[in-house]
């Protein structure tokens, strides 16, 4: 019987021909000496006969020094062999880089959907980096919230012990299960979780692509982010992990105005107003009761019922595009219930060996 993914039309993707690669040309490759698609690939009809000959990889570049290429692509490659699958999908490969604007967007979407059907192998390790931040990357919650549910199996691959630890993958991932992009998109704006391009909002948050796409153009950094935190949260109030502290950035539209009616000395309120208006309210806790294990939770951001429709009329958006904020809703989250369509999940650890191990390894040998 063919299998296609969730019932959608037939799509081709190009993959990763996995018998073929030479892993000697992966490094030139990440260095940009040769293209991607100048490995060894073939187009990937589905529905597919069999899924379990083909694979979708959630990794993240893990090397940025020419010198020392990624490591998790050669570990996905390596686990791939040993599963039998014939054919990757990496996002790098199946993805036309050179495409733009919605064409992006509707194919980074339809790509996306393939992390609900077929196996998928994962690969986030990275030397230097704590695996917690790592786990609440944009790009890498968006694939989690897609995988959460996917009937055949999730593959974890470790070649530095990170994904494998009593605080790997598997933690992460339950961890992360109640997470949301409001709180990961504060905790990059306060510096405490990477992103590459912050403009990739538009992809990742599809259902707000137009305002993201006229808030990047328009506001500076910390008022564009503050408006996507602000748009992911719907109608509910969300916590934030990190101790993040909003009143110490600057923002040219946006004021905090402390509310000094609320007595508390265990937390402070904030109004959050965007041109005269208030759309949503911080609260934060004081040092000194951070340690309270009865609500161990430092951050709580809220938005108010006008809060997209106040954004819109900032940005000058006109109606065409105004009803997504008239009808404001939570953008996905990781909160879903498992069902019984949950993954089978398995964490194993690779040996890529030289020249794939960390040069700075005190157990690296050449």
């Amino acid at each position: 019987m063919a299998f296609a993914p969730n019932g959608q039309d037939i799509y081709e993707w190009l993959g990763l021909v996995v018998d073929m690669v030479n892993e000697n040309d992966l490094p030139q490759a990440a260095q940009g000496a040769i293209q991607w698609r100048d490995l060894p690939v073939q187009p990937v009809r589905f529905p597919v006969d069999d899924p379990r000959d083909v694979a979708i990889c959630s990794w993240r570049w893990d090397i940025e020094e020419p010198a020392r290429p990624s490591q998790n692509i050669p570990s996905m490659i390596r686990h791939a062999k040993e599963m039998g699958i014939r054919y990757l999908l990496i996002d790098i490969i199946s993805i036309d880089q050179q495409l733009q604007g919605h064409e992006m967007i509707k194919r980074v979407a339809a790509f996306s959907t393939l992390y609900r059907s077929i196996p998928v192998i994962v690969a986030y390790d990275k030397f230097g980096e704590e695996f917690n931040r790592t786990m609440r990357r944009p790009w890498i919650m968006k694939e989690m919230l897609e995988y959460q549910n996917n009937p055949t199996r999730v593959v974890y691959v470790s070649h530095n012990g990170q994904g494998i630890n009593d605080f790997g993958f598997k933690h992460m991932l339950a961890r992360t299960r109640d997470g949301n992009f409001a709180a990961t998109t504060i905790s990059i704006l306060c510096g405490n979780i990477g992103m590459q391009s912050i403009r990739d909002f538009k992809y990742i948050i599809p259902k707000y692509a137009d305002i993201i796409t006229i808030a990047y153009e328009q506001m500076c950094r910390n008022d564009y982010l503050l408006t996507v935190a602000i748009l992911c949260l719907g109608k509910k109030k969300k916590h934030v992990n990190e101790y993040n502290n909003l009143t110490s950035l600057t923002f040219n539209q946006y004021r905090l105005v402390q509310d000094t009616r609320v007595n508390s000395s265990w937390w402070q309120y904030f109004d959050i107003v965007l041109n005269g208006n208030k759309i949503a309210t911080w609260s934060r806790k004081n040092e000194d009761y951070s340690l309270d294990w009865n609500n161990p939770e430092k951050c709580y951001l809220s938005a108010l019922p006008q809060a997209g429709r106040v954004i819109c009329t900032a940005l000058h958006i006109n109606d065409s595009t105004r009803h997504l904020c008239d009808a404001q809703e939570e953008a996905p989250s990781l909160s879903k219930e498992r069902d019984d369509s949950s993954p089978d999940i398995e964490v194993v650890e690779v040996d890529i060996g030289p020249p794939w191990r960390d040069p700075d390894d005190q157990n690296y040998a050449t």
